[in-house]
């Protein structure tokens, strides 16, 4: 069995109902039905209108229609 990686706490992103993760980034959905996204942003993956990465603390992602 491999090395377990190690426990991340990720400010902002607390009470978490989902997660995506990707090689570079994740986005947490949150109870409120918001999204906040952290982690690398060299496309604008983060949705917050900027291309700065963000590495600890989550940032609001801009809001698309959720049904």
């Amino acid at each position: 069995m491999g090395a377990m990686p190690a426990q991340l706490t990720i400010a902002g992103a607390a009470g978490a109902t989902a997660i995506a993760v990707a090689a570079e980034h994740a986005c947490a959905l949150l109870a409120d039905r918001t999204v906040r996204c952290w982690g690398y942003n060299r496309s604008g993956e983060l949705g917050n209108g900027t291309f700065t990465e963000n590495l600890g603390v989550a940032t609001a992602a801009t809001a698309v229609p959720f049904p």
